[in-house]
Formats: C-alpha cells, sequence, structure tokens
C-alpha cells in the first residue's frame, strides 16, 4: 500500500516514518516511571508517613517502597541479572525511594530493551516481557492515583501546578530521556 503524504503544518513530511516498537515501549515506560518520580519530587514531606484516615491502610512511604518492591518482583521474574534487594516499607526514606525507583526504572527499560532484540519495526516481545511492561505501567497508574488521593485526605493535596505536571507526558517523556527535570516545588524537607 503506497505511503500517504501528510500535509499538516510545519512538521509536514513526505512519508509516513516506521516506528521502532521496541523503542517505543521503552520510552513509553520510561516516562511512565518518570511521572511516578515526578510525584514523590512534589510531594509535602510532612505526608511521607503520615497515616491514611480511619488509619487503616498504606502509608505514602509504604506505598512508594511497595511500588519499588513490585519492580523487584518484576525483574526477579523477567531473570534480570543484578536485582537488588527490596525496600523496607516501615524504614526507607523519601531520598533511598527515590533513588531506587529510579535505578529499578532503569533496570526494567534494560529488560524491555533486551526483549526488543535488534529493534525495527517488527521486532518481536515475548509474552513474559510485554507482561512485565504492562503490568509495571497498570499497576503505578494505579498507585498514583492512590498517593494523589491520600494526599489530598491527609490535608495536604498535591500543588496546583503538580497535579496537571502528572499529565504531561512529552515533558516527562523529554525528562525521562535526559531533559533536565522540572524542579520539585514540595519534597524540599524529605523525611
Amino acid at each position: 500500500m503506497p505511503q500517504k503524504a501528510v500535509k499538516n503544518g510545519p512538521r509536514a513530511r513526505s512519508a509516513r516514518q516506521a516506528v521502532d516498537l521496541g523503542t517505543a515501549l521503552v520510552v513509553a515506560w520510561k516516562t511512565s516511571a518518570r511521572v511516578t518520580e515526578y510525584l514523590l519530587d512534589h510531594l509535602d514531606a510532612t505526608l511521607w508517613r503520615a497515616e491514611p484516615p480511619g488509619e487503616k491502610g498504606r502509608t505514602i512511604a509504604s506505598i512508594f517502597a511497595h511500588l519499588h518492591n513490585v519492580r523487584h518482583m518484576l525483574l526477579v521474574q523477567a531473570k534480570a541479572r543484578g536485582v537488588p534487594s527490596k525496600l523496607d516499607r516501615h524504614r526507607t526514606t523519601a531520598v533511598q525511594a527515590r533513588a531506587a525507583l529510579s535505578d529499578r526504572a532503569d533496570a526494567i527499560a534494560a529488560v524491555l530493551e533486551s526483549a526488543a532484540g535488534s529493534g525495527g519495526p517488527r521486532a518481536q516481545l515475548s509474552a513474559g516481557r510485554g507482561r512485565v511492561f504492562s503490568a509495571a505501567v497498570t499497576h503505578e497508574a494505579h498507585h498514583r492515583g492512590q498517593i494523589a488521593m491520600l494526599a489530598r485526605q491527609v490535608g495536604h493535596p498535591l500543588s496546583p501546578e503538580a497535579m496537571p505536571g502528572m499529565w504531561e507526558p512529552g515533558k516527562r517523556r523529554k525528562e525521562a530521556l535526559g531533559g533536565k527535570p522540572a524542579p520539585a516545588r514540595r519534597m524540599s524537607r524529605r523525611p
């Protein structure tokens, strides 16, 4: 089938370019992981160990430790090398969680890059590696919503700048791929 020319504005091109699916998955994962880090960076420090309403459920610290530990589990399932230990949900600090999440994000990206093999538009992603990607993205999106809700419930909602910042995938993607991260406004006094 012949390629159509795209004639819309300054980004017009003569033919559609093939998409490297392996690279697209890695970029999608890195963007999602960066949104999780962005959320942590923009939380008020007093929220880290705040008890949830009704004193039932996980603290925000515990949720971030859980996110890391699920990444750990996914890496073990994917038979990744050099998987470091889990975080203790009762003792981890925001700084430790941030560093661990960043390291595990890179490790999952490496699993996805390896799974995509040589790349190209017809790259194959094994069912197991596809589950790693799907589980990681959907799981983290669920808990990001939970964290934002808990922050609001304990009286420290995300700032008007931070909440929509999680929904700026272009900016988070650029940061994930090496651009300068947006400065954190709220988590300046990390516990």
